[in-house]
């Protein structure tokens, strides 16, 4: 048994650095996965023992302790605490030194490789299954891995290495930094944590797992606070006077009762934001009510400084995380709408004022009014959770702009010959609205209308149109729909898990902007913005610090007071020994546009693929790539692997002639038992003088064909039974 390890080459390590580290895997993944594969097929037992367990195995991260003694703590074990968590004492977690890549780096590798698939995917159609199938291997491997954690019963330790920022170019040769340029700085700049590129690359099954959802509860809850590293803040305060730490358990008893970051907790982030929404509703109703084509009101001012702080609010929101996490919230979809509009009648309200004109200011409030379609369906978003209906509204309205798009550019011909046809009685205006009515039902229009065009061509173009209409593109419109539905529902519960992890991500602001209500923020953002730049980043803080206080006063207290009421003894503070906050005070800002249009994820993911030619030899795997279905129903027929036949049978039950065939060995425990060693391994292991067949028997191996051998008797003795069942009737007879 001793033998069995020298065997068979040992795999290499996996590389310590994140831009080596996302190239192996991506060399990795594509010799594994070279065929289209379901999900479920993933999580078949022979995928999962030929290619998912060694790719765990050797990827997973392991700290110095279990390199040294061989072994991992399993995933589910919960090692007993000193006092078993019922103190409030704080503790302090212990420094993890991994051997390797830690499991931050791993999962934001393996999600940066999702994004990749994803986009090769959607660039090649004749490729598009095996990319997609790839992806989804990428998310498995996450689940995988994440699973073996070796402290799951420290959240704030697990929460420290998910939203911990990372560059995707870190670790990568000077060669490719040199190709950069001037944007090296803004690049270094451009980091982005595990949980972000899961949301990014919509990792549902993913972030759908208990343990996730579990850290999510807590951080949403503000029992878990951490402090997002971020470059693109517009307010950057991350001053403190003694070192904090990343992720800590919060106790409102430590914490004070004027605790400033209570107000970045999501759960009171939601709460203020909803009733900054009524009173923004209630503001816009009154201007409406109070409507004067030549002067403003006080309400009209109130009412424009109140939208503006919230305009504020989403932009530094969108620029915080980058637009691809803040468009994932289905619900930012109704504020940017709202904004579009607001906007657009604050323009026109200006120069109407300027311009002395009641009729653009009359058009101004109509183009407000509009806006009512938004407000009121979106306060009742902040009621309503959970709904499917609500869940498939986005997907829904999102495939029928789509179809209607392509509708409209299908049909502009009929257009342009019908006004052909009738340019002296018929304007564009006019056959455009017809031909709205015949596609919203109204066929008996067409045929009233069609000799006006011309006698002969103008009846059958548009008798071909309703036709067009109302038998074919209703009935796909209708098909599509209901399939988008179909398809939102049968996975509702994974939705609903993903737009909660994004509305709890998204709500985790650094932004110190976040800390004032609107308009409040207005004006703190007209102070403290031209503060950061002359003042110390200790006076800043201080300023901030005090300016907080004092304009949330009675809310701080209020939240002190319910917190310290609901506390439970088991909460502790536990502060990590790292801190990267005070790493972030010297870097230099990214541009403003770019930060809000996309974060830099996609992109910078897609700019790390194409650095892959800086890599002058790749890592060697270490992984044998298992051999295809043909080599696998061709196992050799022996007495001695009798059990291996039993697995082949399950792999392809349809052929029942076993063939004899030469394949390379496994790396997997059920590999050594159904795995045929080539004869060099064999002639080395002969030469030593020890039987090849005792190489591969160790415990795990022996486990297991015990319990296979239990499994043939019992069904022996099953059929054995059965057979003696059904003779008994034809012996009584005779």
């Amino acid at each position: 048994m001793a033998s069995t390890s020298s065997s068979l080459p040992a795999p290499a390590p996996p590389p310590t650095t994140l831009f080596a580290l996302i190239h192996e895997l991506h060399s990795t993944i594509n010799d594994a996965i070279d065929t289209a594969l379901t999900w479920d097929q993933l999580q078949s037992p022979p995928i999962n023992y030929t290619l998912v367990r060694p790719i765990v195995q050797r990827f997973a991260p392991k700290t110095q302790d279990e390199k040294a003694n061989g072994t991992a703590t399993p995933a589910l074990a919960i090692p007993g605490g000193q006092d078993g968590g019922e103190s409030g004492v704080a503790r302090k977690l212990h420094s993890q030194k991994y051997q390797g890549p830690c499991l931050g780096m791993v999962i934001y590798a393996l999600m940066a490789n999702r994004i990749q698939y994803v986009s090769l995917s959607a660039g090649d159609l004749s490729y598009e299954p095996l990319q997609t199938t790839r992806a989804a291997f990428c998310e498995l491997l996450a689940i995988k891995i994440l699973r073996t954690f070796p402290h799951p019963d420290e959240p704030a330790s697990l929460v420290s290495e998910l939203v911990r920022g990372y560059c995707a170019f870190d670790g990568a040769p000077e060669e490719v930094w040199q190709s950069m340029g001037d944007d090296r700085e803004n690049v270094e700049e451009m980091t982005s944590s595990a949980l972000e590129l899961a949301i990014v690359s919509t990792s549902k099954r993913f972030l759908s797992l208990p343990l996730i959802q579990h850290l999510i509860s807590l951080i949403y809850k503000g029992q878990l606070i951490y402090a997002p590293v971020s470059t693109r803040s517009i307010i950057t305060d991350s001053y403190a006077e003694e070192d904090l730490a990343e992720v800590y358990v919060y106790n409102p008893y430590e914490a004070g009762w004027l605790d400033h970051q209570r107000l970045k907790v999501p759960k009171w982030r939601k709460t203020m934001e909803a009733g900054s929404f009524i009173i923004l509703m209630i503001l816009y109703v009154s201007t409406l009510a109070a409507k004067d084509l030549h002067h403003v009101q006080a309400i009209e001012i109130i009412y424009i400084i109140f939208s503006f702080g919230f305009v504020l609010e989403e932009f530094a929101a969108s620029k915080e995380h980058g637009w691809a996490v803040y468009a994932a919230n289905a619900w930012n979809a109704f504020d940017m709408a709202y904004i579009t509009i607001f906007l657009l009648y604050f323009l026109l309200r200006i120069f109407a004022l300027a311009s002395h004109s009641p009729n653009t200011s009359d058009l101004a409030f109509d183009i407000l009014a509009i806006a009512a379609c938004i407000i009121f369906p979106r306060l009742v978003f902040f009621v309503v959770r959970e709904n499917v209906v609500i869940l498939a509204l986005r997907g829904m309205v999102a495939s029928f702009v789509q179809f209607m798009i392509v509708t409209v550019l299908a049909f502009s011909g009929i257009c342009f010959c019908l006004w052909t046809l009738g340019r002296a009685t018929w304007t564009v205006k006019q056959i455009v609205w017809l031909m709205a009515q015949i596609w919203f039902g109204s066929s008996y229009l067409g045929f009233s209308a069609s000799s006006s065009f011309h006698p002969i061509f103008g009846p059958l173009v548009l008798i071909s149109y309703a036709a067009l209409c109302n038998v074919l593109l209703i009935t796909m419109l209708i098909a599509i729909l209901s399939n988008k539905f179909a398809a939102i529902n049968q996975n509702a519960h994974e939705e609903h898990l993903f737009q909660r992890v994004v509305k709890t991500v998204e709500g985790v602001k650094s932004d110190a902007l976040f800390s004032y209500l609107p308009p409040i923020n207005i004006l703190a953002f007209a102070i403290l913005v031209p503060l950061s730049w002359i003042c110390s980043p200790r006076t800043l803080h201080r300023i901030n610090v005090f300016a907080i206080r004092l304009t949330s006063f009675p809310i701080l207290i209020a939240i002190s007071a319910y917190e310290r009421y609901t506390y439970r003894a088991k909460q502790r503070a536990i502060h990590l020994n790292s801190s990267t906050i005070d790493s972030v005070m010297d870097v230099q800002k990214p541009g403003l546009l770019n930060s809000w249009l996309t974060g830099g994820s996609e992109m910078l993911i897609s700019s790390v693929f194409e650095a892959s030619s800086y890599i002058s030899s790749p890592l060697a795997s270490g992984i044998s790539t298992p051999p295809k279905a043909s080599d696998i129903s061709t196992i050799q027929n022996d007495d001695d692997v009798a059990e291996g036949n039993e697995a082949v049978k399950i792999i392809k039950a349809s052929k029942k002639e076993k063939r004899q065939s030469t394949r390379t060995p496994f790396d997997s425990p059920l590999a050594k038992i159904f795995g045929r060693s080539n004869s060099t391994d064999k002639d080395n292991i002969t030469s030593k003088g020890k039987d090849p067949e005792k190489v591969v028997g160790n415990d795990e191996v022996e486990a297991l064909k015990k319990e296979l051998e239990e499994v043939r008797k019992s069904q022996f003795r099953m059929e054995e039974l059965l057979n003696r069942v059904l003779s008994a009737p034809s012996t009584g007879n005779s």
